[in-house]
C-alpha cells in the first residue's frame, strides 16, 4: 500500500510543471483590407518564448496558465495585447499604425525601418507622383527628396530628365543612379514608366547601397515599387486629365517688320558715312540697297522710307511676320489611365491601361505614349506564392532638331526677320531670308520628318517558399526588352537634304537583358531585438544590337523609304 501511495506522489510531482498549460491558436488579420498577415510576430509576455505567423496568418502557441498575456507585433501595425483568460482560440484584428508606415521602406532586397536603417534614403509615395502631370516618373521626382537632382534636358515631349544623386560621381565614367523595378535591377532608365503604376520610390544616396548592389549603385540607387492587386472586391476606377502647355515668356522683345526696316535703313546710311560719302551720297546709297540686305520690302509702295529713314506718313504695312508666333503654339496635353485591383485569398490581381498625349508647343514635335501592367500573384498553398509581373509601353516622338542648325525651328524664330513671309502671294511656302537661306521653319515641319519609336516589354516572374517560420526563400527572374525604329527624312527640294537630292536615314535597335536572383531571408526578433539576415546570389547580362542605314536622291517626292533612294549610304551596325 506504501509502495503505491509513493508512487502516486511521485507521478504527481512529475506532472506539476506542465500543469496548467494551454495550446492557443488563432489567425491574424488586417483590420482594413481584412487579408491575413504572415510573420507576425506572437510572443508570450515576460519569456523570451514565442512563435510567428505563417503564410496564412495562423499561428500556435503554448501558454503557461490563464492568465497569460500574449503579445501581437508586426511592422506597420499596432502592437496588440491579449489576455489568454482560458481561451482556446484567439483571433486578432490589427490595425495600421500610421506614424510606424511612414517609417517603413523598401531598400535593397527588402524592407526595413529608418531607425533600423543605417544609410541615407528618402521615400516618395505615389501621391506625389500621381498628381503631377508630367511625361514620366523621373520628372516627378524633382523637388521630392535632398540631394535628388532632377534636369530637363529640353523642353521636347517625350525627352528624358538627367537625374543625378548628391551630383556627379565620375568625370569619364556615367553618373546616371541604378534603377531598380519590383526588386530587378534595369538596364537604362525607366523614363516610359506610367508614374500612376508606382506604389512607392526610394531613393538610396549614399555607399550603403553598394554593400548589396555593388559597383552599380556607386551614383546611388532608386528602387520603384509598384502597385499590386489587393484581397477584397474588385475596385475599378477611371482617371482623366486635360491641359494646356505653353513657353512661361516671350523672351526679349524682337524688332517688328517697320523697325527693321528703319534699323536696316540707317545702318546703310552710317556705313556709307564712314566710307567718306556725303549725306546726299549716302542717303542714295541706304535706299539702294535697304530691301536687298532686308530681304523684303514689307509695305504696300516703293520707296517707304524717307531721307530721314523713317517710313512715310499713311504708309500701310504688308508684311509684319512674328516668327515666334509662326514657331511656337499653345500645347494640348492628355492623360488617361485605366486601374483594375482585387482578388481573392489565394490570388490577387493589379491591371491597368494608360494613354498619354502631349502635342507639345513648338511646330513638328510631339509625344504619344501607351502602357500597359499586369500584377498577379497566387498562394499556390500554405507555403509556395507565386507570382508575375510584366510592364509594356509604345511610345512615338517627333522632335526637330536642336542646336545651332539652320533646321531647328527654335533658332528659327529667333533669326529670321519680321520683314520675311511664310507665304508667297500665290499662296506656296517662301524660302527666301537674310537669315537661314532655304530654310522655312514652317514648310519644314511639314515636309521633313524626324520620328523616333520605343516599345518595352518587361516580364518578372517570381516564387516565394516559407521554408519555416523565420525563414524564407524567393526566386526571382526577368527579361527586359526594348526596341527602337527612328527615321531621318530631309526632303529633296529644301533645307538639309537639297544637296543630294533628299537624304533618309532609317536606324533600329534592340537590347535584350535578362536577370536571376536567389534569396534566403531569416528573421527573427527576441524581446527588443531583431535579426535579419540575407544571403543570396545574382546574375545579370544584356545584349544590345543596332543597325542604321541610309539613301540620298530620291526621284518621287513625299516618298521617304529606302528603297525609293538611288544612292545607298554605307549601313552602321
Amino acid at each position: 500500500m506504501k509502495q503505491i501511495i509513493g508512487g502516486f506522489i511521485m507521478l504527481l510531482i512529475l506532472h506539476l510543471p506542465v500543469y496548467g498549460q494551454q495550446q492557443v491558436t488563432g489567425t491574424v488579420t488586417d483590420r482594413q483590407s481584412g487579408e491575413t498577415l504572415p510573420g507576425v510576430n506572437v510572443l508570450v509576455e515576460g519569456s523570451g518564448s514565442g512563435t510567428i505567423t505563417d503564410l496564412d496568418g495562423r499561428y500556435s502557441i503554448t501558454v503557461p496558465d490563464d492568465s497569460t498575456v500574449l503579445i501581437f507585433s508586426f511592422v506597420g501595425m499596432q502592437t496588440v495585447r491579449e489576455k489568454v483568460a482560458g481561451r482556446p482560440v484567439i483571433d486578432v484584428a490589427m490595425a495600421p499604425a500610421i506614424k510606424e508606415l511612414q517609417e517603413v521602406m523598401v531598400v535593397a532586397y527588402g524592407v526595413a525601418t529608418k531607425e533600423a536603417y543605417t544609410g541615407s534614403a528618402d521615400v516618395v509615395d505615389n501621391e506625389v507622383l500621381e498628381n503631377r502631370p508630367v511625361t514620366s516618373f523621373q520628372k516627378a521626382l524633382q523637388g521630392t527628396a535632398a540631394g535628388l537632382q532632377v534636369v530637363s534636358s529640353s523642353g521636347q515631349p517625350g525627352a528624358g530628365a538627367t537625374v543625378r544623386i548628391r551630383g556627379i560621381g565620375s568625370f569619364s565614367a556615367g553618373s546616371a543612379p541604378l534603377y531598380v523595378l519590383d526588386g530587378v535591377p534595369m538596364s537604362g532608365s525607366l523614363s516610359d514608366l506610367n508614374p500612376n503604376d508606382i506604389e512607392s520610390v526610394t531613393v538610396l544616396k549614399d555607399a550603403a547601397a553598394a554593400s548589396l548592389y555593388g559597383s552599380r549603385a556607386a551614383n546611388g540607387v532608386i528602387i520603384v515599387t509598384t502597385k499590386e492587386g489587393k484581397k477584397g472586391k474588385t475596385a475599378i476606377s477611371f482617371s482623366a486629365q486635360t491641359g494646356v502647355s505653353s513657353r512661361i515668356s516671350r523672351g526679349y522683345a524682337l524688332m517688328n517688320s517697320t523697325q527693321y526696316y528703319e534699323h536696316t535703313w540707317q545702318g546703310l546710311y552710317n556705313r556709307a558715312l564712314l566710307d567718306g560719302n556725303t549725306k546726299d551720297e549716302a542717303v542714295a546709297f541706304a535706299h539702294a540697297h535697304v530691301e536687298e540686305i532686308a530681304g523684303f520690302n514689307p509695305f504696300a509702295i516703293d520707296n517707304p522710307l524717307d531721307d530721314s529713314g523713317h517710313v512715310k506718313p499713311g504708309t500701310k504695312v504688308v508684311t509684319d511676320t512674328d516668327w515666334r508666333d509662326e514657331v511656337y503654339h499653345t500645347g494640348f496635353i492628355q492623360d488617361y489611365n485605366l486601374n483594375v485591383s482585387g482578388g481573392s485569398e489565394q490570388t490577387k490581381v493589379y491591371f491597368s491601361l494608360a494613354y498619354y498625349d502631349d502635342s507639345g508647343t513648338t511646330i513638328g514635335s510631339d509625344f504619344t505614349r501607351y502602357s500597359g501592367k499586369m500584377n498577379v500573384s497566387h498562394k499556390v498553398n500554405s507555403f509556395i506564392t507565386a507570382g508575375m509581373n510584366t510592364y509594356f509601353s509604345y511610345s512615338i516622338i517627333n522632335a526637330p532638331p536642336a542646336g545651332s542648325g539652320h533646321a531647328n525651328p527654335v533658332r528659327s524664330a529667333e533669326v529670321i526677320n519680321a520683314t520675311t513671309p511664310v507665304y508667297n502671294p500665290d499662296g506656296t511656302y517662301n524660302w527666301e531670308n537674310t537669315a537661314v537661306y532655304d530654310f522655312n521653319p514652317v514648310a519644314l515641319a511639314e515636309m521633313d520628318i524626324y520620328r523616333y519609336k520605343t516599345m518595352r516589354t518587361l516580364l518578372n516572374p517570381y516564387i516565394d517558399l516559407q521554408i519555416l517560420p523565420s525563414l524564407t526563400f524567393r526566386t526571382n527572374g526577368s527579361f527586359d526588352y526594348s526596341g527602337s525604329d527612328d527615321l531621318v527624312f530631309y526632303n529633296p527640294e529644301h533645307g538639309n537634304g537639297a544637296g543630294v537630292n533628299g537624304r533618309s536615314t532609317m536606324s533600329r535597335g534592340n537590347n535584350k537583358a535578362w536577370n536571376i536572383s536567389n534569396l534566403f531571408n531569416w528573421k527573427q526578433q527576441f524581446n527588443a531585438s531583431s535579426f535579419d539576415v540575407i544571403v543570396g546570389q545574382e546574375a545579370h547580362g544584356e545584349k544590345y544590337s543596332p543597325l542604321s542605314a541610309g539613301v540620298t536622291d530620291f526621284s518621287i517626292p513625299g516618298e521617304y523609304y529606302l528603297i525609293w533612294g538611288a544612292q545607298p549610304e554605307m549601313p552602321a551596325a
